[in-house]
């Protein structure tokens, strides 16, 4: 499988995305928890119930100013899992003060842990929370021990519901996200995360000022075998050429398939003749690999390669990548042209044997 250099659990996901749908589910959680603990505040505290009043305020204040932190793009102190402390204080506390009649309040805290936490982090503080709700109201003269197993198993039932329907949906999210950003008769990935990832190359050249290239790749002569074999048997050579790519490229290396039969491979390199030695090993492998089946008849591919180099865009790299490949098929096909932006570095092209 292919490695990404965004620094991410979902590794394949575009950041963008996880970031919107995090977000929703947080301002949901952030809003509703507002609606109903703000009257709880006031309650407790019209009432002399200052502990349950105090913890409550609390969260009012700070799921208020996470919220406006948030939409004025600042950085904020305060986070869910803050948010989520708070809750489970003003339960608990709420629990000790005015006995058994506050422990439903569970169920929607169960509910928006398990929006809001990691799977592991969310089962585990929602059953820490449930156990101690039980203790908490065990002793109580209004609970005999069928209400005590009637509640203990309903909340236990909305805690496995509501972790494994977050589950479900957020593998579907995953789902849809993954086939969004690959190429569905490859595999690899496609133009919308190479939009997605540029940035990321650029921030981490400028930063830790590493070298990476860009190798467009293009099969020579590609109508001529749909022509003559099929385009059922063009596809099986896209595909069996994408493997060939993903096989003799790095783990962190990346590639995508750019429509048609052109390719791109983004690589970390430590020079221009590194670059040029990986884009040879990448042609001389396609050559070799006799993906036609007809004895020594292979498929022979041009590739456009540019480090990239700082000050520029990520549309200025791809673009000079592929003005070497058009000039790998100018002259001659089967060859590799290595070059930078603006005279750079020295161009280096390299004909097949």
């Amino acid at each position: 499988m292919q490695a990404s250099i965004l620094n991410s659990s979902d590794l394949h996901v575009p950041r963008s995305e996880q970031t919107a749908a995090k977000l929703k589910v947080i301002y949901l959680f952030s809003f509703g928890t507002l609606s109903l603990t703000t009257p709880v505040a006031v309650a407790n505290f019209y009432s002399g119930s200052y502990v349950p009043a105090l913890l409550a305020s609390i969260y009012v204040f700070l799921t208020v100013q996470y919220l406006v932190f948030h939409y004025l793009e600042k950085k904020s102190y305060a986070n869910y899992y803050v948010a989520i402390a708070l809750l489970v204080l003003l339960l608990l506390s709420s629990i000790v003060v005015t006995g058994p009649r506050a422990i439903f309040w569970l169920y929607p805290l169960i509910v928006g842990v398990a929006l809001s936490a990691s799977l592991k982090v969310g089962v585990s503080i929602n059953l820490v929370v449930t156990a101690l709700t039980i203790v908490l109201v065990s002793p109580s003269p209004t609970m005999n021990m069928i209400a005590l197993v009637d509640f203990s198993w309903s909340a236990l039932l909305i805690l496995m519901l509501s972790h494994g329907m977050v589950h479900i949906l957020l593998q579907q999210q995953y789902d849809l996200l993954q086939e969004s950003i690959t190429d569905p008769l490859t595999g690899l990935y496609n133009r919308r995360y190479l939009k997605e990832v540029l940035p990321k190359y650029l921030s981490s050249s400028a930063r830790y000022d590493f070298k990476y290239a860009a190798l467009m790749i293009d099969i020579d002569h590609f109508k001529s075998v749909n022509d003559h074999y099929g385009h059922d048997f063009g596809d099986r050579v896209l595909a069996q050429l994408a493997g060939v790519l993903v096989a003799h490229t790095r783990e962190e290396d990346e590639v995508f398939r750019m429509g048609g039969e052109e390719f791109l491979v983004l690589a970390r390199v430590d020079s221009l003749q590194k670059m040029q030695q990986l884009a040879e090993l990448i042609r001389h492998n396609i050559e070799s690999a006799r993906l036609l089946g007809d004895g020594d008849k292979g498929i022979t591919v041009s590739i456009g390669g540019c480090i990239l180099l700082k000050g520029i865009s990520g549309s200025q790299w791809i673009s000079q990548s592929d003005k070497s490949l058009y000039q790998a098929k100018q002259l001659g096909r089967n060859r590799s042209i290595i070059s930078g932006l603006d005279d750079a570095y020295e161009e280096l092209a390299v004909p097949g044997a």
